[in-house]
């Protein structure tokens, strides 16, 4: 627990982050790489809550206490620039934080674009499971560093040839029922032209 701070200390605002639950994905991944630490989920909701908190019994509900500290918790150009993977998927960690006994079923964590991958600098993995409720690959472009990206059953993606434009791309795992024209797709041929392992699951 030795990077909790005081409630006074927080930001003022999500900077740089406009995406609340986005900031949450970032700070689950600094958290699994110890970059940061928060302690175990009962610990920090504690700290936020007070002592009294009980997660067997108040876990059943959203702390609205621990989702602000965590939007509003300031994270440093070290700290973004240290994320090199980043996963948007219901089984973060990070919610237990907010949410002990969240059942994944409503949208209270979603992410609504990714928009905010322009302030990791250094991010070389990108899987998307869920979480996601934007199907637009344009702001992949922001991410010139990445070079695996895996996408899940969102939706039908939009702006494909945004992976077109990243240097560094070596493999793209994607769900095959997220093409419409599936292995003929002309962003998918492309990639391959340009060396990048293309692989599909369902």
């Amino acid at each position: 627990m030795r990077d909790l701070i005081p409630f006074k200390a927080l930001s003022s605002s999500l900077a740089p982050f406009v995406d609340p639950n986005f900031k949450l994905a970032v700070l689950a991944e600094l958290i699994d790489t110890r970059v940061l630490d928060f302690g175990d989920f009962d610990s920090f909701l504690k700290f936020v809550e007070g002592p009294e908190y009980d997660y067997e019994t108040d876990g059943y509900a959203p702390s609205a206490k621990a989702y602000d500290y965590l939007g509003h918790y300031p994270l440093s150009a070290r700290h973004l620039r240290s994320v090199r993977f980043l996963e948007l998927d219901g089984g973060l960690s990070i919610y237990d934080y907010v949410y002990p006994f969240w059942d994944g079923e409503s949208g209270l964590f979603d992410v609504q674009s990714l928009d905010d991958l322009r302030h990791l600098p250094n991010l070389e993995r990108l899987s998307v499971v869920s979480m996601l409720t934007s199907t637009d690959l344009k702001p992949l472009r922001t991410a010139r560093k990445l070079e695996q990206i895996s996408l899940g059953l969102i939706g039908t993606w939009e702006n494909m040839d945004a992976l077109l434009g990243l240097p560094r791309l070596k493999r793209l795992s994607l769900f095959k029922s997220n093409l419409r024209v599936r292995f003929r797709d002309p962003v998918m041929i492309a990639l391959k032209e340009k060396g990048v392992k293309v692989g599909y699951f369902q």
